[in-house]
């Protein structure tokens, strides 16, 4: 466990010269009307089926979900689509699916072609290195120690994924908090911090109104407790600001959503656009708990700390 003494740093170099890049970008977008960033789910394919999936859950919400008809873009397909976008100036490509190292050849593609890549995995196979081109970060998933993840990932494997990303600092835990393992806050940060990647950070599980996945009322007050606390503990491995963290309880940033005012497209495998990463309907709004949102609206408001903390967390 490390403790953090130092505050938050507003007026490095570092964060001036993010500041004006970022600067640069969003007023490109505001003249040109040019996202700041894309997110492909790159396949409807999946080597696990876990309880609390959002991309499951959003791919029922399109006219014709059968899995026999559903169709995915050719490699050669996508590779246009991310040349296209590429030759529009967007930035930042997130790579999500399914599982997105099932096409392991389209990885390769969007690290030639954009300057920031992040690849949302699952863990169980080998993230690959690439030569001669920088590396993308890897949002790697997990949900708490070993029992509950298995549980919620419906197969045994914790030991494999913390086999595949031991000691890797191109990694960033990803943890989606539920109604299932919302008092594992404090273990699975324990486990992140000792498995020797660059940081974790959390989002609150997104779903419809009545949904028995929510954190609400008392388990919300519980995790956000228990955030404070690992924050306290763990410094700046902790990838999420206490202005953040007030922002997954109010929703606040929801009318401002970036991907509501287009300043991220999101595409599912066949091509066609959808509403947001987490699904197609603006019903999931009122229960949004994704990162993207919270973090570019608390960058919006100059909140010094989330300043520090994204410099670790490009997205």
């Amino acid at each position: 466990m490390v403790s953090s003494n130092s505050k938050p740093k507003l007026l490095t170099l570092e964060n001036i010269r993010k500041g004006i890049l970022g600067g640069f970008y969003f007023l490109k977008y505001r003249a040109r009307k040019i996202p700041l960033g894309v997110n492909y789910d790159l396949t409807w394919q999946c080597n696990l089926r876990c309880k609390h999936c959002y991309f499951i859950a959003s791919a029922k919400e399109l006219r014709n979900n059968s899995a026999k008809s559903r169709k995915e873009l050719t490699d050669e397909q996508w590779l246009n689509v991310f040349q296209h976008h590429s030759d529009m100036g967007i930035i930042s490509a997130s790579l999500t699916g399914g599982e997105p190292t099932l096409r392991m050849g389209l990885l390769h593609k969007a690290v030639k072609l954009f300057p920031s890549v992040q690849i949302a995995s699952n863990g169980i196979l080998k993230l690959p290195w690439f030569k001669h081109h920088k590396q993308p970060v890897y949002w790697v998933s997990l949900d708490g120690g070993e029992e509950m993840h298995n549980s919620i990932r419906g197969a045994n494997i914790f030991h494999k994924v913390i086999e595949n990303i031991e000691d890797d600092k191109r990694v960033l835990i990803s943890t989606t908090i539920t109604a299932l393992n919302y008092k594992e806050v404090e273990s699975v940060v324990k486990i992140a911090y000792e498995v020797g990647v660059s940081g974790i950070f959390f989002l609150m599980y997104t779903g419809y109104p009545n949904d028995p996945l929510l954190v609400k009322g008392e388990k919300m007050k519980s995790v956000a407790g228990s955030i404070l606390k690992v924050m306290s503990d763990y410094g700046n491995f902790i990838l999420i600001s206490k202005k953040m963290l007030e922002l997954y309880i109010t929703k606040e940033f929801v009318p401002y959503c970036i991907f509501k005012m287009g300043g991220v497209k999101s595409y599912y495998p066949n091509g066609q656009r959808k509403f947001c990463v987490m699904g197609n309907s603006p019903l999931l709004c009122e229960n949004c708990g994704c990162i993207v949102p919270v973090a570019s609206y608390a960058l919006s408001k100059f909140d010094s700390e989330t300043i520090d903390k994204i410099k670790r967390f490009p997205f």
